[in-house]
């Protein structure tokens, strides 16, 4: 199903086979306490009810306490067409380190372009996570978890550093921000994952 993006371009949403959905929403439902593990409260998109709600009453509070901070700023991170471009020998490779359970299914579903079909057009859907995939959210957030966790290393003094799958949210002083937003635009791409620098936004007091 092509769905019409604001930009003028196509979303292309992948409707499986039933077999393939009942078995992946299978996988999500057992590796649900995993996952809560794994990305804890870095990343809110898997596996964590609520999880965007957190997000906004974390950026409230934050807005509230540091508004009028002159050094405090605020990066919206947007991603360019990020679950249809994630590398996925990179997303294969995580699976097997992280969920080995998953791998035979995920190397079924993804090791092989996978055929889509637009009418009696055929599509050959070789990178990227398929949206309408129920593992989609969890494998990308796979490949995604390292350089979030990165990001929480090299600069603990953020006052926030939280992503909802492909939209993250950075708050702190403006030159660890800046670090920041450097580090995603150097080892994003090789995830596959390249920053839409006409999106992303800044908030500062």
């Amino acid at each position: 199903m092509a769905l019409n993006k604001p930009d003028g371009g196509l979303r292309p949403i992948a409707i499986g086979e039933t077999i393939r959905r009942l078995v992946s929403k299978c996988c999500c439902w057992a590796t649900t306490d995993q996952a809560q593990k794994l990305f804890g409260s870095l990343q809110v998109g898997v596996a964590t009810r609520g999880g965007s709600e957190a997000v906004v009453h974390a950026v409230r509070k934050l807005a509230a306490e540091f508004g009028d901070d002159p050094d405090r700023i605020m990066l919206k991170v947007d991603f360019s067409n990020a679950f249809n471009m994630v590398d996925r020998t990179e997303m294969l490779k995580r699976v097997q380190d992280v969920f080995p359970g998953l791998y035979k299914w995920t190397e079924y579903c993804y090791s092989q372009p996978a055929h889509l079909w637009l009418g009696d057009m055929l599509l050959a859907s070789m990178a990227g996570v398929q949206q309408g995939d129920p593992l989609g959210p969890l494998l990308f957030s796979l490949v995604l978890h390292p350089l979030v966790e990165k990001i929480a290393r090299e600069f603990p003094d953020l006052d926030l550093n939280v992503w909802y799958l492909d939209d993250g949210t950075i708050i702190g002083r403006k030159d660890d921000v800046h670090k920041v937003f450097l580090l995603i635009q150097e080892e994003g791409p090789r995830l596959g994952l390249h920053l839409n620098v006409q999106k992303n936004e800044i908030w500062c007091g």
